[in-house]
């Protein structure tokens, strides 16, 4: 619904990009995209306000190593978009009823 209706939002949150994450002791390393990282210290920073990404480039660069690994070795992709129940017609219906669709 939000992307029909809002697809700015999705855009301005980076919803519509895939994102990868990796924990290592204290550090919690997010790639989001493929340009954008964030670096944060989970027991002086649990709420993630912080990006250390800067700051610790090395920390950074060792945990990006980490997921390019994994994706090397599982050739992990982000899943396909799969909406099939958009085409099915009870579920359109039933999703009109409920007020969810125009």
């Amino acid at each position: 619904m939000v992307r029909r209706r809002r697809p700015d939002l999705l855009t301005r949150h980076l919803c519509d990009q895939p994102r990868r994450a990796v924990v290592q002791g204290r550090y919690k390393f997010i790639q989001t995209g493929e340009g954008i990282v964030e670096l944060y210290d989970r027991l002086n920073d649990p709420t993630e306000n912080v990006n250390l990404a800067v700051v610790l480039p090395e920390q950074a660069d060792e945990m990006q190593q980490q997921i390019d690994g994994y994706l090397q070795q599982t050739t992990a992709q982000a899943p396909a978009v799969n909406r099939p129940a958009e085409d099915d017609p009870t579920v359109r219906k039933r999703l009109h009823d409920l007020g969810y669709l125009e």
